[in-house]
């Protein structure tokens, strides 16, 4: 009896040894098959887990997605990139632009009163203006202290353009021979302002295109979050501003009999002159060219002098916008 409980009790745990074996069996086989061909990714794996760098195995967090990757076109590329473009290049001036490139670094500009020069004096003071940085001087004159202080930024920006372009150039034929870890090093260290050159030269673009007697508009920078899109539609669901009602200014009688650049004052206020270039090697030859914009619409004049040609200028748009025929004299 003995014998027979023992053979009982040995057949009863040979059979649950068995079924252990049976449940572990198939994940070992799948194991051994992942093991032995390393093309086959488990699903479990795949779905859950993440195989870093390393070759360890974490978690993947569940808002961690493997998406499809859109393809952009290329006409979606160009604009991207515009609207990139766009945010960083805006035209600046050559003060602006200087102080962007020597950044830190105060800029002291001492204006003096130019003497004058040529055969008689004038009537309009002319300036000087000095600025020291890194030892160079640079000197420009204008008429006025702004003027005179843009054309002593304008030297400046552009001798430390062409020192960093020739730095540039002789550090490139240095690291010819270098390994490309120092060379990257070096062109990190010395970078080249592009954007604020971009910027001048919209500025000066824009500049000449407005001496030819074109109308530029200004370009606002991006400054704000809020898009022009969305500044459009605020306007439009809170309703149009009441507009401001306009003084409407009747003509003179005596308009014909009026200076052209008292009328224009008259009628339109609060405009602007602007000197558009000079002709002439002598005194006597000199015929300077003035602008004045109104309306939206550019007037110019010439004259032997300035004052001649502002007269010269204001004619003209009185003429356009009011019909006055002033009386020669």
């Amino acid at each position: 009896m003995t014998h027979g409980v023992q053979d009982t009790q040995q057949q009863h745990a040979n059979q649950g040894s068995n079924l252990k074996q049976e449940q572990v069996t198939p994940e070992k086989s799948n194991q051994e098959q992942n093991k032995s061909n390393p093309n086959l990714i488990d699903t479990k794996t795949e779905a859950g887990m993440e195989i870093t760098s390393n070759g360890e195995n974490s978690e993947r967090p569940p808002w961690k997605k493997l998406g499809v990757v859109k393809r952009i076109s290329n006409k979606e590329r160009r604009r991207r990139q515009n609207q990139s473009l766009r945010r960083l290049v805006t035209p600046k001036s050559a003060l602006m632009v200087l102080n962007e490139m020597v950044y830190g670094a105060p800029l002291d500009f001492r204006v003096d009163c130019a003497p004058p020069t040529g055969y008689y004096a004038s009537n309009n003071p002319s300036f000087c203006a000095e600025v020291t940085i890194d030892g160079c001087s640079y000197r420009g004159c204008g008429e006025t202290k702004t003027s005179a202080r843009s054309a002593a930024a304008e030297q400046a920006v552009r001798d430390i353009i062409i020192k960093k372009l020739n730095k540039f150039n002789t550090q490139e034929k240095s690291n010819e021979a270098k390994d490309g870890e120092e060379k990257m090093e070096t062109e990190e260290e010395e970078p080249m302002p592009m954007i604020q050159l971009a910027s001048y030269a919209l500025h000066k673009l824009f500049s000449e295109w407005e001496g030819e007697g074109h109308h530029v508009p200004q370009i606002r920078p991006h400054n704000s979050s809020v898009s022009d899109a969305d500044v459009d539609l605020t306007s439009q669901a809170n309703g149009p501003p009441p507009p401001k009602p306009k003084k409407v200014k009747t003509l003179p009688e005596n308009a014909a009999e009026m200076h052209p650049c008292m009328l224009l004052s008259y009628m339109r206020p609060m405009q602007e002159y602007r000197e558009l270039g000079v002709q002439g090697d002598r005194p006597q030859n000199l015929i300077y060219t003035i602008g004045v914009e109104v309306d939206g619409a550019t007037f110019i004049g010439q004259g032997p002098n300035k004052k001649e040609a502002r007269k010269d200028a204001a004619t003209s748009a009185c003429n356009s916008l009011f019909g006055v025929k002033f009386q020669q004299t």
